[in-house]
């Protein structure tokens, strides 16, 4: 009841209150939360643990989006970490510090809600569920970052605890390295064909080329989720570093030709991630290196192992750079140098920098053609000088991932991706990671520990 004399700003947060309070009481998921997880009893046996789990999933699934993102919110809220508790437990351990002590700062700065998952994480579907509520989470992040909400730190803690549990979850020890074949399970190959990142796949036949003779497809799957690819990769057996997709993609002859032993170079020419909740989770490491470990032991004619990779983003940065929107100079000395050699007048800069602008926004390989090099230099700077400011590691998020893996860039390929996408992304340009996996380990170090990049003497002579 509302006292008689009551200001309008009082009347209006009462009215929101009991607004909000009629929302939460019709909430089902915050429903489950408060009558199942509140409170709840430590001597409570795992079964029945479980079966309150199986509550909030349900209550989860069968939500609506607004639902959803208040029941979250109410979950962080409620169930967080007790700042009494770890108060207590820290002063416990400043008076007397013990193995004791320390486990009680760690219980206690632990959320509640971390109850609640590793009941669901005894589910059969329950590993499933935490995948797609973590993706939930991170589009819920996204659209919220934008609005400069209140809640934002509690959902990116609830988004870092599922990371860390899902990363536990999908150690290596726990994948399965699967081969897919022609005779895979349809319902497997149309997932990964229907998921392909990277090259869309155009039909049956496509599917056929790219896991038959001199071809290689792999996944991770776990247990856990045992009719869900979690990654998926793409290799080439070829006598020759690739110097383009069109050859892999389209290539009959490499189709007809069924002899693998006369073979050197694996060409790994796509990976994917087919579950967006593990964003963030490094499988693609692991992928690979269990990947070049198989073909290494089934195949010991392989002796090279490379990528040959899209350059996303170039195309854009490239339009900015040209008007000086770059952490380096792209007009520096050999930029003029070859500018000059094309036959530009660079006492008009301003109009070639507009030229290069429209012959870029032309869309056409052909009018590329006269640009080439300048284009495959600026190419080359870009993947080696651009960096990310705030760790500077490489820019390009491809670079950075094969970079970090031990690989070293190898070659630029002019024409390597004439599709419209190839255009879009990098004016046609792909480029060759190699891995040499004798040195991989001393690679990644050099480049994680001391931004280092290691390139080819080719690489070196665009530079």
């Amino acid at each position: 009841m509302l006292p008689r004399k009551c200001n309008l700003l009082v009347f209006s947060k009462h009215i929101t209150n009991q607004l909000s309070l009629l929302s939460s009481s019709s909430n089902p998921i915050i429903q489950v939360i408060s009558s199942e997880w509140l409170n709840l009893d430590k001597e409570l046996s795992m079964d029945k643990k479980i079966s309150k789990g199986k509550s909030f999933m349900l209550a989860y699934n069968n939500s609506q989006d607004f639902d959803k993102v208040e029941g979250l919110k109410f979950l962080t809220q409620s169930m967080s970490s007790n700042n009494e508790k770890l108060n207590n437990a820290i002063k416990n351990y400043q008076r007397i510090c013990n193995v004791h002590t320390v486990k009680d700062i760690y219980v206690a700065s632990s959320p509640e809600y971390g109850k609640l998952f590793h009941a669901i994480s005894n589910i059969s579907d329950g590993v499933k569920f935490i995948c797609n509520l973590r993706n939930d989470i991170n589009r819920m992040i996204k659209v919220m970052s934008k609005q400069s909400s209140g809640d934002l730190s509690n959902l990116v803690r609830l988004d870092s605890f599922l990371k860390e549990k899902l990363i536990n979850i999908f150690s290596l020890s726990n994948l399965s390295l699967q081969r897919i074949t022609w005779n895979s399970p349809a319902s497997l190959l149309q997932k990964i064909s229907s998921n392909e990142a990277v090259h869309p796949i155009k039909g049956l036949l496509d599917i056929e080329r790219r896991v038959s003779s001199n071809r290689r497809c792999y996944i991770f799957s776990h247990s856990a989720m045992p009719d869900e690819p979690l990654i998926v990769v793409y290799v080439a057996l070829m006598k020759k570093i690739a110097n383009n997709i069109q050859e892999i993609v389209n290539g009959i002859e490499d189709y007809k030709d069924k002899n693998e032993k006369d073979k050197r170079t694996a060409i790994y020419y796509s990976i994917s991630s087919l579950q967006p909740g593990l964003k963030g989770i490094d499988l693609g490491n692991l992928l690979i290196k269990s990947v070049v470990k198989e073909l290494e032991k089934e195949l010991p004619n392989i002796v090279e192992h490379c990528t040959l990779s899209p350059i996303p983003g170039f195309r854009n940065w490239l339009l900015r750079s040209i008007h000086g929107n770059s952490n380096f100079e792209l007009f520096d000395d050999k930029g003029y140098q070859i500018l000059q050699e094309i036959g530009f007048d660079l006492s008009d800069m301003e109009n070639v920098k507009k030229v290069i602008h429209e012959e870029i926004e032309s869309d056409s390989i052909e009018r590329y053609e006269k640009l080439k090099k300048f284009f495959m230099y600026a190419c080359v700077k870009y993947l080696y000088y651009g960096k990310e400011l705030k760790n500077n590691f490489a820019l390009n998020p491809v670079a950075h991932f094969h970079l970090s893996n031990g690989a070293k860039i190898y070659r630029i390929n002019w024409k390597g991706n004439t599709s419209g996408r190839g255009i879009q992304q990098s004016l046609g340009m792909m480029v060759n990671y190699f891995y040499d996996t004798s040195k991989v380990h001393q690679t990644s170090s050099k480049y994680l520990n001391e931004k280092e990049i290691l390139i080819s003497d080719d690489i070196k002579k665009l530079l």
